[in-house]
């Protein structure tokens, strides 16, 4: 069998004969998050950088990347400032109201992060209606819908950092074939596959 996460969230002290494990590093997530921002900071303002930061609800799975997202930006661009930070919600129209709030408290900001789809759309949303053009700022997209890739070539996003659930399907497929050749062989800890896209 496969199990979605780590043999520790099972209660096991390991791997375990005829089981599999498969999870979101959620420490590589977030830090591609972090240093995706930090070049395009770097690339475009010098470094120095107002970042509105929409946050994932707390017990979201994402929130575990909040925390290796700061520390990979502040490595990536020690002069960068999150200058904002707010929930995400659960829809386009309220993630562009917070963004919005946000740009009015800082209309300096240059740089927007989400965790999710629909705070990156509604970011993009509130950027133009405050007269900020998106491709020339840095806003960034860990999620990975078709909407936030085809952002990404007309340059709206600077960088979507996806999970790709395709290929986790596939390695997963793979490992159960292995496994029934042999049920009783100890498992294997699979991670979701992340690509960083870019223009």
């Amino acid at each position: 069998m496969v199990a979605n996460g780590t043999p520790s969230q099972f209660g096991f002290s390991g791997l375990q004969p005829g089981i599999t494990f498969d999870n979101i590093d959620y420490n590589t997530y977030g830090s591609d998050v972090g240093t995706s921002l930090g070049q395009c900071l770097n690339s475009r303002f010098s470094g120095a950088g107002q970042v509105i930061l929409l946050t994932p609800a707390p017990g979201e799975p994402e929130e575990a990347a909040v925390a290796p997202f700061k520390a990979a930006l502040a490595a990536a661009d020690p002069k960068a400032q999150i200058v904002a930070q707010t929930g995400e919600g659960g829809d386009v129209l309220t993630n562009q109201q917070h963004t919005a709030s946000a740009l009015e408290a800082h209309p300096n900001a240059n740089a927007v992060v989400s965790f999710h789809d629909e705070g990156t759309d509604g970011a993009i949303v509130a950027f133009q209606q405050a007269g900020k053009n998106p491709a020339k700022n840095c806003l960034v997209n860990a999620g990975g819908s078709n909407q936030n890739l085809a952002d990404v070539a007309s340059g709206s996003l600077y960088a979507v950092v996806a999970l790709q659930f395709n290929a986790d399907m596939t390695q997963t497929a793979d490992t159960l074939i292995k496994m029934a050749a042999d049920p009783k062989a100890t498992g294997v800890q699979l991670l979701t596959p992340i690509k960083i896209v870019k223009k």
